[in-house]
């Protein structure tokens, strides 16, 4: 004999809310990138990509440190500090012609490890790409 257990009055409700409760952040960001994709003409460009990784990508690792050490219990605002900061007087770049226009001092790195240096008239983009290519024909 098998037995069914009706559910109770206003379970529907609580389900939806469980729902919502361990997807509603997926359905949010669904809906955001269905916003993006209909209302922004460059949303899905390469460009817009690279911008993303480029200058966005930092600043996620960051707010998601914050939010650790803050969740366990910690306070730690000099991070969020220093990071302000870091992106206040370093500008990262791949475009030459605008590290030539906007940097007094360039640092050219390889896998972390600074490989040539430029100060104030040294600053070209000639000279930018001989150190780059100088640095490559010893790999």
């Amino acid at each position: 004999m098998t037995t069914t257990v009706a559910p109770a009055a206003g379970t529907g409700r609580a389900d939806v809310a469980r729902w919502l409760q361990r997807y509603g952040v997926y359905v949010a960001l669904l809906a955001l990138l269905a916003f993006n994709l209909a209302f922004t003409a460059n949303f899905l460009s390469v460009a817009n990509l690279r911008t993303q990784l480029v200058q966005a990508a930092p600043v996620c690792i960051v707010a998601l440190g914050m939010a650790l050490v803050i969740g366990t219990e910690g306070v730690d605002l000099s991070v969020g500090a220093v990071m302000a900061l870091a992106a206040a007087v370093v500008l990262i770049s791949s475009d030459l012609e605008e590290l030539v226009e906007g940097a007094d001092r360039v640092v050219v790195l390889r896998a972390g490890a600074v490989v040539g240096e430029l100060v104030g008239d040294d600053v070209s983009e000639h000279a930018i790409m001989a150190a780059i290519a100088a640095e490559a024909a010893d790999d």
